[in-house]
């Protein structure tokens, strides 16, 4: 037996209502996902709060279950959604206590509403409760009393056993105590649901055996009411076995309308109840058609039958001998619905019948047309020659020979063919032949009387009922005067091209001329290429020869300071820190030349890059100064890994947050790290609450050496967002700033999926 009202109302999982409290059994993880997938992603679209308790799945699991069917980042950053650890509210106090989950519950549903949803939606697994813990024993019980809170309030619960962890006796209590439950993908009312007060009450075992007792009269009487349909089913079976093949009838080629009121009126008894007697007659107009054994009886159905929207006739169906009392006297309802649409499909096949007769006159008409138009229609044999069968009388006009001259001579539209033209039309004719498609050509004939006329000449293979080729039929139009045409526009044409042969004369001298522009300019490009070289080279040269020196400077000042301090005046230990202080600019300045230009010259090492890793390194490098200045932090809430250079990314990253520490001003509070992505891009971000940024052409910013007006006196070398740009674009991506003086600034970075 299947634990579900018969008369119940199955749902999709996605037509879950607030108010419902579901058990989910559960034997493999295609099963689990098959549930919770719809039930999380239907409850995120309607505006709920959906939180899921996981023990037995991971969360990133559960998250890949929703990957595919909706973006779920954003969700997860409103808080719409959120995953959380059973044990954490199962077993708050160590415990499992009914009483205490309940009243959390409670709690949660209400945080829910007061934040604007207008649902809580949870999805639990219950795994925990396999583990031993302390009051786990209790699980049914508050299965039972949390019904209770459910009913009519704005939360949806489904609480997920699977069947591999827990045994069989606990999970038919667990069943018990559940109003409804989830079968496959189907949601129903729970057959074996025993309410809280007969569950936990001193009777529960009686109570349970009523309700299987009830269960076995529910399902007998179910079995009874299958047995009635099934027959009821049988008997459609024949009524739809009826319309086919009356169907079939009105689709059969060559059908007179006589065979086909006939046919329809001998398949209409095996359809009825009492078949065999069963007697027919269908009138149509003054024509009447009979079963053999068709006598009128008192039990008669009867039935107009209606041609273009007018009654044309009727239908009769008698009994021969008198049955019980149905619908319609004898008659079954269906049975006299079977007899309307029997009339449908009559008044249509009369129709159609009737129409092919009027094509037919209609084509008696057409080939009085075919023969005055202006044209040669022809029908010509499937053969080598393709020998004239048929040709229309306008051939006497236009070539001087008559279709008796065709008849006697059926090779006749070869002979006239031109010697230049006849064997490739006799080609394209065979090629028509073999392939099926439409034979389409223009060639050359002599008249009669020597003449050459023009001709289109298209055709077409016409095929019989069974798709097998029969003959070719075409018409030939005089295309002669246009050809003529044809023949003056060409000499046109040819007058025209030596015009332009003249023009393209001149274009190919300035076509050189480019081109020898073009090697000069790649000459002088080639020699640029040496030249920023040799400036790279001298670059990291100059850097060499300044670096030591500033750094001997400082050493030296130091020194001096150290031991003959005592010695110098306050303003020359003044002097002697800001020799030091230059120095210590210079080294920096020497040190970001070079970083800037490694970043733009060394390869990219692209592999997967964790960017949770990333982050974390980033906050231990500025941990101090956050904490100095009791700035927050804060990462997006899912962080995937991506392909890139993790040296270069934690490189750029860096400059952002340094940045946004130098210049953010005292009042920084926040410093926000964020992604995002496109079918593209991954778009990282650097976002704090500073004192924002002043910029006519927030590109200027990214330029080497250039410093923004908000600066002020902090030092920096003008290189840091350089390279960050650098990195971006080596990235195939690109960097940018969007920023609000006095609200702060967001740098993005993009990097190429």
């Amino acid at each position: 037996m299947l634990p579900f009202k018969r008369s119940s109302q199955r749902r999709k999982i996605e037509e879950l209502k607030p108010g419902e409290h579901f058990c989910f059994f559960f034997s493999s993880d295609a099963e689990h996902q098959a549930v919770v997938t719809p039930f999380l992603s239907q409850g995120l679209l309607a505006g709920e709060k959906v939180i899921y308790l996981a023990d037995q799945y991971a969360p990133r699991v559960i998250l890949g279950y929703l990957k595919n069917t909706l973006k779920i980042e954003p969700y997860l950053q409103q808080g719409q959604f959120q995953i959380l650890e059973a044990a954490s509210v199962y077993l708050e106090q160590g415990l499992f206590d009914p009483e205490a989950v309940i009243a959390r519950l409670q709690q949660e549903t209400e945080k829910a509403l007061s934040e604007g949803f207008p649902a809580l939606r949870i999805a639990a697994e219950m795994t925990w409760a396999t583990k031993g813990r302390l009051g786990s024993e209790r699980l049914a019980e508050y299965e039972a009393r949390v019904n209770d809170f459910f009913a009519g309030r704005p939360c949806l619960a489904i609480c997920q056993y699977d069947r591999r962890r827990f045994d069989p006796l606990v999970l038919m209590d667990i069943l018990a105590a559940h109003p409804k439950v989830i079968l496959g993908t189907e949601a129903m009312d729970n057959l074996y649901y025993l309410p809280p007060g007969e569950f936990l009450g001193p009777q529960a075992k009686a109570a349970r055996l009523s309700h299987f007792l009830e269960s076995l009269v529910e399902l007998q009487q179910a079995e009874a009411t299958l047995m009635r349909q099934s027959h009821e089913l049988s008997q459609r079976l024949k009524e739809l076995n009826c319309l086919l093949n009356i169907a079939e009838l009105t689709e059969r080629p060559g059908l007179t309308l006589d065979e086909a009121l006939q046919s329809i009126v001998e398949l209409i008894p095996p359809a009825w109840q009492y078949s065999d007697i069963t007697a027919v007659r269908l009138r149509l107009g003054e024509r009447e058609y009979a079963t053999e054994n068709f006598k009128k009886t008192p039990w008669i159905l009867t039935n107009d039958l209606v041609v273009h929207g007018e009654k044309a006739g009727w239908f009769e169906v008698c009994y021969l001998e008198p049955r019980p009392e149905a619908a319609d006297g004898p008659f079954l309802g269906e049975e006299k619905s079977l007899l309307s649409a029997i009339a449908r499909l009559t008044g249509r096949l009369v129709e159609r019948l009737r129409a092919e007769e009027e094509l037919r006159q209609s084509e008696i008409k057409y080939r009085t047309l075919v023969e005055h138009i202006p044209a040669i229609t022809y029908i010509a044999a499937l053969d080598p020659g393709s020998t004239t069968t048929y040709i229309s009388p306008q051939v006497q006009a236009i070539l001087g020979f008559t279709p008796a001259d065709y008849r006697a001579d059926p090779d006749i539209w070869r002979k006239q063919l031109h010697p230049e033209d006849r064997d490739r039309v006799l080609a394209e004719v065979a090629k028509s032949h073999t392939s099926g498609e439409p034979f389409v050509s223009e060639y050359r004939m002599f008249t009669q009387d020597g003449r050459l006329v023009w001709f289109r000449d298209e055709a077409w293979i016409v095929k019989d009922a069974d798709g097998k080729p029969m003959f070719l039929q075409g018409v030939m139009l005089d295309i002669t005067d246009r050809r003529r045409a044809e023949e003056e526009l060409r000499e046109h044409k040819e007058q025209l091209e030596k015009i332009v042969e003249a023009r393209t004369l001149e274009l190919k001298r300035a076509n050189i001329r480019l081109k020898q522009e073009i090697k000069e300019r790649r000459l002088i490009e080639e020699a640029l290429e040496k030249g920023a070289e040799k400036i790279k080279i001298f670059a990291y040269s100059v850097i060499h020869d300044l670096k030591n020196p500033a750094i001997g400077i400082y050493g030296m000042t130091n020194l001096l300071k150290k031991y003959y301090g005592e010695q110098l005046d306050e303003r020359g230990q003044k002097y002697c820190d800001q020799i030091m202080q230059a120095a210590e600019q210079i080294a920096a300045l020497l040190k970001k030349i070079n970083a800037y230009i490694v970043t733009k010259e060394a390869p990219l090492n692209i592999k997967a890059v964790d960017l949770k890793e990333i982050l974390r390194l980033l906050k231990d490098e500025f941990i101090e100064q956050l904490e100095l200045r009791q700035i927050k932090w804060r990462e997006p809430p899912v962080i995937p890994e991506i392909r890139a250079d993790g040296l270069y990314i934690l490189r750029a990253l860096r400059n952002l947050v340094d940045n946004a520490l130098k210049y953010g001003g005292e009042g920084l509070s926040e410093i926000s790290l964020g992604y995002e992505a496109d079918s593209n891009f991954h778009i990282l971000s650097v976002k704090d609450n500073g004192v924002g940024l002043k910029l006519a052409d927030p590109e200027s910013i990214f330029r080497a050496f250039q410093r923004h007006d908000t600066a002020g006196g902090v030092e920096g070398s003008g290189l840091g967002l350089a390279i960050v740009k650098e990195i971006a674009e080596r990235h195939h991506g690109r960097a940018w700033v969007e920023s609000t003086p006095g609200k702060g600034a967001t740098f993005y970075i993009s990097i190429a999926k």
